[in-house]
């Protein structure tokens, strides 16, 4: 296990900063018909954001200890986000790219422990770690839970109970046994996957989303971007209101408000025409 090294921390400083304005116009790169500007705009965009994944995994997920790996998954988020950025928005990269670094670090996190932790949990963990590192170096030791109680208001069995998570995460490819050189079947093989959805159900979905796809162009670009990622018609996993919102520098509320809107467009027009239903529709 192993944490960021200071070797790699000082590569990426080197890489310049990208300015709001470079950043629209690797945007529309992206977007473009030249495949080669858009694979060397998508490239910019990656490198010129190492830090914020850096920044990310250091901050929010310390507690974690193989830091490589977020870094890893960190940038496979920071590469769905450059590929994905419509600077028709008018919002910054960095702020559109943080829920894609964070659900891919959260994501395999998840998969690799026996325990799987809400994100409210991982927040709670990295404000435990952040205020136990200022202790640390005010007291010149490390404090005790009860210490840790009084700064972050968390009883001692609150804080007991997140230290227990943090030393409880191990690998989910790991043997259960091992005997004469041989390894058993792993924690993978006897687990149920609780979250997989039925094949009979998958195929549903999938006839619905395309359903609703079909029907996309009748709504303006930023309903279809609210839209597309609320109910995750593009493959990727259903956003929140708030995710949302971050990435296009707009309040919870007011996309809730474009959201109902476009899913009203919708249906009037599959009143005109019948199509496929779908379930998304029935948040309205």
């Amino acid at each position: 296990m192993k944490p960021i090294s200071d070797t790699y921390y000082s590569s990426i400083s080197d890489i310049p900063l990208l300015t709001k304005e470079q950043e629209q116009e690797l945007g529309r790169a992206v977007h473009g018909k030249s495949k080669a500007k858009a694979a060397k705009a998508v490239n910019t965009l990656i490198l010129s954001n190492l830090r914020l994944v850096a920044k990310i995994v250091n901050k929010d997920f310390g507690y974690f200890s193989d830091q490589e790996d977020l870094m890893s998954e960190g940038t496979i988020g920071l590469h769905r986000a450059a590929t994905k950025f419509d600077p028709s928005f008018g919002a910054k990269f960095s702020t559109y790219a943080v829920w894609w670094i964070r659900q891919h670090i959260i994501a395999h996190i998840e998969r690799s422990s026996t325990i799987k932790l809400s994100n409210h949990t991982h927040e709670m963990m990295s404000k435990i770690r952040r205020v136990s590192e200022r202790l640390s170096a005010e007291l010149g030791y490390e404090p005790t839970h009860e210490e840790l109680s009084e700064v972050t208001g968390l009883s001692v069995e609150m804080l007991d109970k997140y230290s227990g998570y943090k030393y409880s995460m191990i690998p989910i490819d790991s043997p259960t046994w091992r005997r004469d050189g041989e390894d058993g079947s792993t924690l993978a093989d006897i687990l149920e996957d609780v979250h997989a959805i039925r094949p009979d159900n998958a195929a549903q979905m999938n006839n619905d989303s395309r359903g609703i796809r079909a029907l996309l162009p009748i709504l303006n670009k930023r309903e279809q971007h609210i839209i597309t990622h609320r109910f995750g018609l593009d493959g990727g996993d259903a956003m929140i209101l708030e995710d949302i919102g971050r990435g296009l520098s707009i309040t919870r509320e007011r996309v809730r408000q474009i959201q109902e809107g476009a899913l009203k467009k919708l249906k009037k027009k599959m009143m005109e025409k019948p199509v496929e239903s779908s379930p998304a529709l029935a948040y309205s």
